[in-house]
């Protein structure tokens, strides 16, 4: 993620359970959580990514605040 210059901590009192709930809303959920991820045959969807494995994943990521995390993707993208 940091390699195309994404932030890679969540925003400071963002509730990992609750980020999950929102995503399962998404219409392309429907037989589970899904990623783009960067295979060595490039972007591959990995699917059905199972949501404890996700939660426990978000709980374990550094955060920062919203300046932090805009500030970040502004500086990689005028650096580019």
């Amino acid at each position: 993620v940091r390699d195309y210059g994404l932030p890679t901590a969540l925003p400071v009192g963002v509730d990992p359970v609750g980020l999950v709930r929102q995503m399962r809303r998404d219409k392309k959920a429907i037989t589970g959580l899904g990623f783009v991820l960067d295979g060595p045959d490039g972007a591959e969807l990995v699917s059905d990514v199972a949501e404890d494995v996700v939660i426990r994943v978000l709980h374990e990521m550094p955060t920062a605040s919203l300046d932090e995390l805009v500030g970040s993707v502004t500086t990689d993208v005028v650096r580019t």
